[in-house]
């Protein structure tokens, strides 16, 4: 809803102006009047004013004048001028100073109501803007929580809101994903969730801002309104569709972080208090966690016993090892209030072992570890259990690996070519393949790259094509009966991928061999 102030001198005029227009037709629905300079002033100082219809020439001071105040204290006021003078001095200073129109008396309704609608169309395009730039400033604490500096700067923006207005702050934080992105697609998954928090939560008849705080922590802040307060519950249900929705089109767990209800200067701290619950998330996903329920006491934390595990790894039992963290990791997901400080304990001594069997055993951690030790990778290893262990899996995967005889890498790679080769004509996937050799997917994926310069991806269709080409030429299987035999259960779908690689259809590539 918007505001309109009308000022002209002539009492008559101003009236009628305010007479001609149905301006709650155009979302209007308080109109001021004022009939000199300093009734402008005095309105603009108690009243958020959103549009300015406004003379030129009047006793007490020039409409300019007032235009040039105006732009001074409450920038985001959208000002049209109407006036008798059709002066291109006039005309000119008035859009150097950003009026948006220039009209002259007397002026028919539908041009003054075109006006007003391109007015309330640019207020509309840039105010959410303006209200998101405003949390930012508020939350990386550029604008001091302090009412009395909050209350000036919504005046000077132009801001809709009351300084007694309520707010309530839901943190929504991005766990992980469950396919691997890279950094455009991340950014693109996050601006789809954006969009559907702004469907499904948002666009629920509740009033607010949507704010990206940064890679994986996005942020809505709900203005509740008497007229139109969800409930706890309503909130609550919106933010499970939105988690499902999340889960079932992105790949995305995340989980939802709801505050309490709170003022404008105190939504800083409601937020640090939200984000260090997503921070000690390690366990929970696909939540909707309230603030005021997380006062759980930290149960007793079965603590692994780390000596036997190095016996493991001195006796080389690579699969028994990682049964038992896996088993060990996945109790402590039943343990209610476990947050990240027992996870950094963990990483802290398991890492600790990790370096002096590798030391033991004449290997070099800084070699063979690559970016798995920097201190970047810790901070995302002890995010969540399931960070934790994937890390867990993939270095005890380099460990073994480098300890075996030298050029046993070749020998990996020569298995998982053999394994591709003879189950060409089955369902592929880097999970049964890591089944197979004995490797975490993950690593498998980055062994085979860096062994071959190529993807397993990549290879698996290159083996696929090789194999249809030699029966393509050396048989006369029928096309279809080829695409089976090399793993296609869609015809068209290997017809596209020949010609891909080939330049020509599997069968035009027969008729070379005829």
């Amino acid at each position: 809803m918007y505001t309109l102030l009308i000022v002209d001198d002539e009492v008559y005029i101003a009236n009628k102006v305010k007479a001609t227009v149905d301006w709650e037709q155009l979302g209007i629905t308080k109109v001021f009047v004022a009939y000199n300079i300093r009734q402008a002033k005095e309105l603009f100082e108690s009243h958020s004013i959103d549009v300015m219809i406004c003379d030129i020439e009047m006793p007490q001071g020039n409409g300019l004048d007032l235009l040039t105040w105006v732009r001074e204290k409450y920038l985001k006021t959208e000002s049209i001028f109407l006036t008798c003078h059709a002066d291109f001095e006039y005309s000119k200073q008035a859009l150097r100073l950003g009026s948006l129109d220039y009209l002259l008396k007397p002026v028919p309704q539908h041009e003054l109501k075109e006006a007003v609608q391109k007015a309330i169309l640019k207020i509309k395009t840039e105010r959410p803007l303006v209200i998101e730039r405003f949390w930012q400033d508020l939350l990386q604490q550029n604008i001091p929580s302090h009412p009395e500096t909050i209350k000036r700067v919504l005046s000077e923006k132009s801001i809709p809101y009351s300084e007694m207005a309520s707010f309530l702050p839901i943190l929504i934080g991005v766990q992980f994903w469950e396919k691997k992105l890279s950094v455009r697609e991340e950014n693109i998954m996050e601006y789809a969730l954006r969009k559907t928090a702004e469907e499904l939560i948002l666009q629920q008849g509740n009033k607010g801002q949507i704010i990206q705080i940064k890679t994986g922590l996005i942020l809505i802040i709900l203005e509740l309104r008497k007229d139109s307060c969800p409930t706890e519950e309503m909130l609550t249900d919106l933010c499970r569709s939105f988690i499902e929705a999340s889960h079932q089109y992105f790949y995305c767990q995340l989980s939802c972080y709801m505050g309490e209800v709170t003022q404008i200067q105190n939504v800083l701290a409601m937020y640090d208090k939200l984000v260090y619950l997503h921070l000690n998330n390690v366990s929970l996903s696909k939540q909707v966690i309230a603030l005021r329920e997380k006062n759980v006491k930290t149960q007793d934390v079965s603590w692994p016993q780390m000596n036997i595990w190095a016996e493991m790894m001195k006796q080389g039992d690579k699969k028994k090892l990682q049964t038992e963290i896996v088993n060990s990791l996945h109790s402590w997901k039943q343990i209610e209030g476990l947050d990240a400080k027992g996870l950094k304990l963990f990483y802290q001594s398991f890492l600790q072992m990790l370096l002096y069997f590798v030391q033991q055993n004449g290997l070099k951690a800084d070699q063979i570890f690559t970016d798995h030790l920097s201190p970047d990778r810790a901070l995302i290893v002890t995010k969540s259990i399931n960070d934790l262990q994937n890390w867990v899996m993939e270095v005890l995967d380099i460990t073994f690996l480098h300890i075996q005889d030298e050029g046993e890498n070749e020998s990996f790679v020569d298995r998982i070519k053999q394994y591709i080769t003879s189950h060409i004509d089955q369902p592929l996937s880097r999970q049964y393949i890591a089944d197979h050799i004995g490797l975490s997917p993950d690593y498998l994926v980055k062994l085979f790259k860096k062994e071959t310069g190529i993807s397993i991806s990549d290879y698996i269709v290159q083996e696929r094509i090789h194999i249809a080409k030699e029966l393509l030429a050396h048989s006369d299987l029928p096309v279809s009966s080829i695409a089976q035999a090399v793993g296609y259960s869609n015809f068209a779908y290997f017809s596209t991928t020949f010609k891909k690689e080939m330049s020509m259809t599997p069968q035009d590539y027969r008729k070379t061999f005829r």
